[in-house]
């Protein structure tokens, strides 16, 4: 735990913070509450520590460098609820400090292999938000220290919803060149469980390997939709898919939304990948990815409008749908298309007294939670 006394003895002077309404002597209280309240802090005690990271790509605040051994031995305080200790892992990945050495984030590498889970997959950003923002380090040392890190965790890991963020962090250092000399292994571990049997970890290994083949999803398009429609698996996803910086897990159709994402470069195969989903879920009355899947097409019909020969026959035909949501994204697609939906007319007519409603309206902007 760290020690009240050490946070007093630390000098202030002349020191500064990357925020007008932060001083440093608030950064110092709210260390020091962090350090003394054990079980009882709080989420939001970590708020004024955000004056401590850079604004608008500007230079790291003089007390960063200062702060920086404080906030990476409170993560790592066992006494402090999970929760906190996760909300200090974040605010690591953002801080900037300038080249500093293998030594004083030695404590934050120890986070990968923290006993908590929630703070190991919390951790797994570290290598994105440090790789990012160190590159005088790593030129400095030439090591890709954070690649490396993550490959060991990667090999002693067992708890899947930390091995599948894991994953992912290690694609995103492949794809950003972040992984050095280390880029070879991370390759071997993506092309293996490209081959594995366990069908999310699997979608998880597609979307790691999409910024380094942008074109391998398209190639599994067949199988991420037998996935995708498998009703025993939609569980499964909330599982395991995790993000750091994300609040709660993704949903089978939070990742709907992101393959359909990563599919956009091609616009027939995401077209394909829309329209093969809603017709499958129609079969099985998965009305929660008929939703997702129609969402997706607004957004695909918003964008292209030479989608309209396909999608406008299938809004029809989802006008006499059972799930009122799905009726009423279908009536949003159709009344945008203007005249070419007039062979609907009547049909549409027959809704005007249907009270259906949904919470989370087609408009939306289908962008997905944490961004991987």
């Amino acid at each position: 735990m760290t020690s009240p006394r050490v946070l007093d003895a630390v000098d202030r002077d002349g020191l500064e913070t990357a925020s007008p309404s932060e001083s440093v002597k608030d950064v110092r209280r709210a260390l020091r509450r962090l350090a003394t309240a054990g079980a009882a802090a709080d989420v939001e005690d970590t708020y004024p520590l955000y004056a401590l990271v850079a604004r608008d790509g500007g230079e790291p605040p003089s007390a960063a460098v200062v702060a920086l051994p404080f906030v990476i031995a409170l993560a790592a305080d066992p006494g402090l609820p999970v929760a906190v200790r996760c909300a200090l892992v974040d605010l690591l990945v953002e801080m900037r400090t300038p080249a500093p050495n293998s030594e004083v984030w030695s404590g934050a590498w120890a986070l990968l292999a923290d006993p908590e889970p929630a703070v190991r997959r919390a951790a797994t950003a570290l290598s994105g938000g440090t790789g990012r923002l160190l590159e005088r380090w790593r030129v400095e040392t030439a090591l890709s220290g954070g690649t490396g890190r993550l490959l060991e965790r990667w090999r002693v890991e067992t708890d899947p919803e930390v091995r599948l963020p894991l994953l992912l962090a290690l694609g995103e250092e492949a794809a950003a060149g972040r992984a050095g000399e280390r880029a070879e292994e991370v390759r071997a571990v993506l092309a293996d469980l490209l081959d594995t049997d366990d069908p999310v970890l699997w979608v998880a290994a597609v979307h790691a390997s999409a910024g380094l083949d942008r074109d391998l999803p398209v190639r599994h398009m067949d199988r991420l939709i037998a996935v995708f429609s498998d009703p025993a698996l939609r569980a499964r996803f909330e599982e395991v898919w995790h993000t750091p910086a994300v609040d709660g897990p993704w949903t089978r159709e939070d990742v709907v939304r992101s393959t359909a994402e990563l599919l956009a470069h091609d616009g027939d195969t995401e077209l394909s990948f829309v329209v093969t989903l809603i017709e499958t879920s129609r079969r099985s009355a998965d009305t929660a990815l008929c939703r997702e899947a129609l969402d997706a097409a607004w957004l695909l019909l918003s964008d292209k409008r030479a989608t309209e020969a396909v999608l406008l026959p299938l809004a029809g035909a989802l006008l006499t749908d059972a799930d009122g949501p799905v009726r009423l994204r279908a009536a949003n697609m159709l009344a945008v298309l203007g005249r070419a939906a007039a062979p609907y007319a009547d049909a549409l007519a027959g809704l005007l007294d249907d009270d259906a409603s949904d919470a989370f309206p087609t408009e939306r902007s289908g962008s997905s939670p944490g961004g991987h």
